[in-house]
């Protein structure tokens, strides 16, 4: 908010003329009205909190009668794990990043237009992706918290089978498709296009698992439609309450309007 405030004055002061501090100002309220919190729709339940901001992968105890899958990186029926992640800041939703689980395979992270790790030789950043189980959600969620000041994470997570596992991590790692190798895919993303690559890798790569019918450029309206795209769990992580394990529930009402968790 503070950048944009300093983008008006000084075009003000260059005397660039109105229409471009309103452009600032119309820009930034945009960004404004998406820091109110992640919609959960009606019909999806907590089933675990998580107490406590995990930063070692470790499973930490949760509430209630479950214990949260704190990043086992496996799958309910022994395949991969699809994590599709939107982050949010205090005023706008922030980034979009994915991790991807193939059991045999190590782990891809995938930052697309990011920089994590770009300094750490011992991380193993190559371009946009990470391989190997360093980079764990709970890790992640602990850079984004701590290094950008964002205070609300989502995570959307579907178990998929070893076949598609391996797709994906191969279509995102050698850059084609292995059903089909005259498909190519550049995983590398420019500044503000992470959301338009992961929902392009989305929709034509996970075979109708996850279709997605825009190129979203902000990373809210990817995690609005992910909720209606089945994924098996939905965990969110808010600064100093730890995250909440959601499921949808198919004996609940699920009509109804939509309940939003607010940012703190």
């Amino acid at each position: 908010m503070r950048s944009w405030i300093e983008f008006e004055r000084r075009m003000r002061l260059a005397g660039r003329g109105w229409p471009v501090c309103l452009l600032a100002v119309v820009v930034s309220q945009l960004m404004v009205g998406c820091h109110l919190g992640v919609p959960v729709p009606a019909g999806w339940v907590a089933v675990a909190d998580v107490t406590q901001d995990s930063v070692d992968g470790g499973v930490a105890v949760a509430s209630g009668s479950n214990q949260s899958d704190q990043d086992t990186g496996l799958s309910k029926g022994g395949g991969g794990v699809l994590q599709v992640i939107v982050c949010y800041g205090a005023f706008f939703s922030n980034h979009t990043a994915l991790r991807l689980t193939c059991p045999g395979r190590a782990d891809v992270f995938w930052d697309p237009g990011g920089t994590y790790g770009e300094d750490d030789l011992a991380m193993g950043r190559r371009r946009d992706l990470i391989l190997g189980r360093g980079l764990t959600i709970e890790r992640w969620w602990a850079y984004r918290r701590d290094g950008c000041n964002e205070p609300i994470m989502a995570v959307y997570e579907w178990d998929v089978t070893n076949g598609l596992a391996v797709r994906l991590r191969g279509v995102l790692v050698e850059g084609v498709d292995p059903v089909d190798p005259t498909v190519g895919f550049y995983c590398d993303a420019g500044a503000w296009m992470c959301c338009v690559s992961i929902c392009e890798f989305l929709d034509r790569f996970t075979g109708g698992l996850v279709v997605v019918p825009k190129r979203w450029v902000l990373p809210l309206n990817l995690g609005r439609h992910l909720w209606t795209q089945g994924p098996s769990r939905v965990r969110i992580f808010r600064v100093g309450r730890g995250s909440t394990v959601y499921v949808n529930d198919p004996l609940a009402d699920v009509r109804g309007s939509l309940r939003t968790l607010h940012v703190d």
